[in-house]
């Protein structure tokens, strides 16, 4: 069952971090229109994407929020506030995922969903984002 479960966890990680990667408002190379429709679906692939990310990375933030505080304003910062950042960052980024996961076909009908929170994703506020 262990080995089910990673498995699982492996392959939706992986198709996460390729999927979100795809940027939807790139123009199409053959010089054709997208229809409303495929920019809709984009939007509520971008949302489904983001949501499960965020749901399966949430708890990332307890390590990074304490390495952000730390490196803006000190080891002890880091070791005390960044702590308490992270734990409720945490809840916050899982919590917007299952929100977004939820309600991702609601991008259909109201077009250009925005994030519920900003960054996005755990990968765009951390220490690592500095050296891409």
């Amino acid at each position: 069952m262990k080995r089910v479960t990673a498995l699982l966890v492996f392959v939706a990680l992986s198709i996460c971090g390729t999927i979100y990667a795809q940027p939807f408002d790139m123009e199409p190379s053959s010089g054709a229109e997208i229809s409303e429709l495929q920019e809709k679906a984009g939007w509520a692939g971008e949302k489904f994407t983001r949501g499960i990310t965020n749901l399966l990375t949430g708890w990332l933030e307890l390590f990074n929020q304490p390495a952000v505080r730390a490196d803006q304003d000190g080891l002890i910062a880091g070791l005390t506030t960044g702590i308490g950042e992270g734990v409720v960052w945490t809840l916050v980024r899982t919590g917007a995922g299952v929100w977004d996961a939820v309600t991702w076909p609601g991008a259909m009908i109201i077009p250009d969903a925005k994030p519920v929170i900003d960054p996005p994703s755990v990968f765009e506020d951390s220490i690592m984002a500095e050296y891409k």
